[in-house]
């Protein structure tokens, strides 16, 4: 029920007739498309066509996006840098950022393991220790968005010409760290003949910004004179986040990586689609959200849930969604999204779903359905919302769509026979290297009365916040072992002093205000250090301010803060 009328069934022509009436009638400005990360190749490329050849809007985007969007920074235009899984078992020398244990990366921590019991060494970068850094020779714990700072320095120190920069000695205490571990990081990336760069694009604070990235890009072109090879691999957090940023799934970004306005991009593409696609960016997922919130936009599509997305607090996604004049969601489960939605159409499961992804390594791949999906795949239903609203859409197969995706999308043009799979170069035009860049950030003051430093941190991964993986019993069990409940770690001997027993209530307090949390005392967080969990930030946020931006980016940077946390 929603709004007072009872639910009712309906088949799919009345289904798909009732999402292109209303969104018919919102204006481009007022409508917005959500997709999702897990959705295929197929759909994702379709769903962008939509948006922006039917609906005349650029208001598109799916959840974890932001975050993925530095990496573009490090990659975009650089194929030679790109590595292989493979890869990793043939380092010497592995320089992991935000990977502090083995569950951020199940398929890529066993080789990480395998290349330590050869004799190679790991440097292990993120705010707190796990069993991954448990076996670094080197850990860093490095104050949040310093990497810029520390990582000029160590390209300073291997060549006086890579930039001015503060020396080793100098770094380490401006980015908290130990001038003993930082010298010893320098020399072995120095020695190194085969070095490999893993990071978590999702990490809240490591690489979380574009300088750091621009600052890392330029030092490992430093080192590559002198090594038989230096690879970098992103370790992106859902299934087809790479593909979705390939396909200008963004209010920016364009199929292929191109900014929105591009003139060759706009032109390629009024041709594939019949029509021009608007020539300005539009609204982010939080900004779809908050002009929801505020009566801006009147109607979205959504494909998942947002549950799991620690963008915002689902307080105020409801909210804001409860206003819209119309909600129409693909779910495969009921969900508190789905309770608000006027149309819920069925979503294809795993095991289901025909189309494509590509991985985290950039191999595009084709998977079947090995059991029936009584309904329309995601492409369907969106050709034939298309075609409800008068577009002129000649895809009578997926086959169609991959044809159409291997002419105008570039670095795809193997998907049009995907079988065999192949590896798409790293997408988008390069990104130019500005010169010199900024290397501090102002970070927040500690004393007396405020000790601790706080940082966010991706410490769950999303399937344990999943409403539709949560259908499963042994989830379930999973889930019960991550309270849902907001907390926060701290190191034990921090706790003890501050008379804290695990899972006690705790009142955290900064400059900016005082909020009430859980404390869970763990031994993995260095002394003077608080983690909050980024699936819980927004119940601090009377502690924390979240104002600060990337200034190269615009994207907003996860806050970090001088807390003091007491007995509640």
């Amino acid at each position: 029920m929603r709004d007072g009328v009872i639910a009712r069934e309906v088949g799919w022509e009345e289904a798909i007739g009732c999402a292109a009436g209303k969104l018919h009638s919102a204006s481009p400005g007022r409508v917005g498309i959500i997709a999702s990360p897990t959705s295929p190749l197929e759909s994702l490329y379709l769903l962008g066509k939509l948006a922006r050849g039917v609906l005349a809007t650029s208001n598109l985007d799916f959840p974890g996006r932001t975050a993925a969007v530095p990496a573009q920074f490090l990659l975009s235009g650089h194929r030679e840098l790109a590595c292989r899984l493979e890869d990793l078992t043939k380092s010497d020398t592995i320089l992991a950022f935000g990977l502090h244990d083995g569950d951020r990366a199940p398929q890529i921590v066993p080789q990480i393991w395998r290349a330590l019991t050869r004799g190679a060494s790991l440097i292990a970068v993120d705010d707190w220790s796990g069993d991954l850094a448990s076996e670094a020779e080197v850990r860093l714990h490095p104050y949040p968005h310093t990497d810029r700072t520390w990582l000029a320095a160590v390209g300073t120190s291997l060549d006086q010409a890579f930039q001015p920069a503060r020396s080793l000695p100098e770094a380490a205490v401006a980015c908290g760290l130990d001038q003993q571990q930082l010298g010893r990081a320098s020399q072995l990336l120095r020695r190194s003949r085969r070095l490999a760069v893993v990071f978590d694009p999702a990490s809240p604070t490591r690489l979380a910004d574009a300088a750091s990235m621009l600052v890392l890009r330029r030092l490992l072109t430093t080192m590559r004179s002198g090594k038989e090879w230096i690879g970098l691999l992103p370790l992106y957090e859902r299934t087809n986040t790479l593909g979705a940023l390939d396909l200008g799934v963004a209010p920016d970004r364009l199929p292929g990586g191109w900014p929105v306005g591009d003139p060759s991009a706009t032109a390629a593409l009024a041709e594939a689609w019949g029509t021009a696609p608007p020539a300005s960016a539009g609204l982010s997922l939080e900004e779809m959200i908050h002009a929801a919130e505020s009566g801006v936009i009147q109607a979205l599509l959504v494909f998942g849930d947002l549950d799991s997305w620690g963008g915002m607090s689902r307080d105020a996604i409801h909210r804001a969604l409860g206003r819209l004049d119309f909600l129409a969601v693909s779910s495969s489960f009921p969900t508190v999204l789905t309770s608000q939605a006027h149309l819920i159409v069925p979503r294809p499961l795993p095991g289901e779903v025909d189309g494509t992804y590509t991985n985290t390594e950039g191999w595009v791949q084709a998977t079947h359905g090995v059991v029936p999906f009584r309904g329309y795949q995601e492409w369907k239903l969106v050709t034939e919302v298309a075609r409800q609203m008068g577009a002129r859409w000649d895809l009578e197969d997926i086959a169609a769509v991959r044809r159409e995706m291997a002419r105008f999308v570039p670095g795809y043009a193997g998907i049009a026979s995907p079988e065999a799979g192949f590896r798409r170069p790293p997408a988008g035009p390069t990104l130019p290297d500005p010169g010199v860049l900024p290397l501090e950030r102002a970070l927040p003051a500690g004393d007396a009365e405020h000790p601790l430093l706080l940082s966010v941190a991706r410490a769950y991964l999303p399937y344990r916040f999943d409403t539709d993986l949560l259908h499963s019993t042994l989830m379930k069990r999973e889930q019960a072992l991550h309270p849902a409940a907001p907390h926060l770690w701290m190191n034990p001997a921090d706790a003890r002093e501050r008379v804290l027993r695990d899972g006690a209530r705790g009142r955290l307090r900064s400059r900016r205000g005082t909020c009430t949390l859980r404390v869970m005392p763990h031994p993995e967080v260095p002394q003077g250090r608080v983690i909050l969990p980024e699936i819980h930030q927004s119940a601090a946020i009377e502690a924390l301010a979240n104002t600060d931006t990337d200034p190269m980016t615009g994207l907003p940077l996860a806050p970090c803060a001088f807390v003091e946390i007491e007995p509640a």
